[in-house]
């Protein structure tokens, strides 16, 4: 399994190589990790990045501009040619493989029986300027566009997490439908099904680390027109955020994916939780949405990307930087009744959502493979 990063890592891309990586292992295949960032990766960054900073200090301001010039280097050309030679010298000492599983399309695998994973494309991160995206100059994304167009077309097949993603990667992208497998995503926090839950007090659960990008503020205001019709509510937050000092906000500050009392944490807050509102900027897929159908409770999620694949029936998508719409959401679910009910068809859904799933359908993929 190919990644800029280790595979083998849960901190590593919300835990989604790692998961990939273990459930393959449970088919019986014998998984190994190439990490194809190149030995010289701080050196590529700078060199990218330098005219790059110098252009945007005016604009910027000199630790910002260094920073998100920084970031932008990483989707170079530059950059991929090193991760792709960086592969080619894994896959040379470490080989043969009977099929590699390519973590994005940022670089080259040159092997037959390639099948690359990805939440979004280039096309759909473009939309919003705050990914890293909005900092790579025109001409680079013009190139890896091109480049990830190539790649879907040269590799085996091209998997994603939700027919939203495989959808743009054949009309945007030329992929031959043929080739565009949306095979989804699972859960990092599983909740047993027989864990008690008490559906009269509303517990809201907010579980992110970026607190501006995932509408935290947003949540934090609409909970407190929330708390006016239900006093007794709680808002639980999970993540890297300010100080929230608003009534009925209990912080459990940054859980680690790789620590197991942290799990165990984020797992016990999963089953004392009567919803998941996360109303983000944009979603690719999210992950938590997974987790929510998994835990048997209801989403709020965002409207602005995959999030509604995921979400369908087991709650409510809504429009982001819209807290009446947000607020009104809420509501609905601060109904103990309402919230368990449609918590119970998000249960139903979940089967669908398993990283046991997402890997027997890989595993297909690659079988099928030419």
């Amino acid at each position: 399994m190919a990644a800029i990063g280790n595979a083998a890592d849960p901190g590593l891309w919300s835990g989604t190589p790692s998961n990939l990586f273990r459930g393959l292992e449970r088919l019986g295949a014998d998984v190994v990790a190439l990490d194809v960032t190149p030995p010289a990766r701080r050196a590529i960054v700078d060199a990218v990045a330098a005219p790059w900073v110098l252009a945007r200090i005016p604009r910027l301001g000199l630790r910002s501009a260094v920073d998100r010039s920084r970031r932008a280097a990483l989707q170079s050309m530059a950059y991929s040619a090193a991760c792709s030679a960086r592969a080619k010298q894994l896959l040379s000492q470490l080989g043969p493989f009977d099929a590699v599983i390519q973590i994005g399309t940022g670089y080259r695998i040159d092997h037959p029986r390639v099948v690359s994973y990805e939440d979004m494309t280039i096309r759909q991160a473009l939309r919003w300027p705050e990914t890293c995206w909005g900092d790579v100059p025109r001409w680079t994304v013009t190139r890896r566009l091109r480049f990830q167009s190539e790649r879907y077309r040269a590799n085996a097949a091209a998997a994603f997490a939700t027919p939203w993603a495989a959808a743009s990667a054949v009309a945007d992208l030329g992929c031959p439908p043929e080739k565009a497998h949306a095979v989804g995503i699972g859960a990092n926090h599983a909740v047993a099904r027989e864990t008690p839950r008490r559906w009269t007090t509303p517990r809201f659960l907010f579980p992110a680390r970026a607190w501006e990008a995932k509408g935290g503020p947003d949540v934090v205001e609409a909970f407190a027109r929330v708390r006016e019709a239900h006093p007794e509510a709680e808002l639980h937050l999970a993540g890297v955020h300010p100080p929230v000092a608003e009534p009925g906000v209990v912080s459990h500050g940054n859980l680690d994916l790789r620590s197991p009392a942290d799990r165990q944490r984020m797992a016990d807050l999963w089953a004392m939780a009567t919803c998941c509102v996360v109303p983000s900027r944009y979603e690719a897929a999210g992950i938590v949405y997974v987790e929510a159908l998994h835990a048997g409770v209801p989403s709020v999620g965002t409207t602005e990307g995959g999030a509604g694949c995921v979400i369908g029936d087991g709650g409510i998508v809504v429009r982001p930087g819209r807290v009446d719409e947000l607020t009104s959401a809420m509501l609905r679910f601060a109904d103990p009744a309402t919230a368990q009910a449609v918590g119970r068809l998000g249960r139903r859904r979940a089967p669908e959502f398993t990283w046991a799933s997402v890997c027997t359908k890989l595993a297909e993929i690659i079988d099928g493979a030419p």
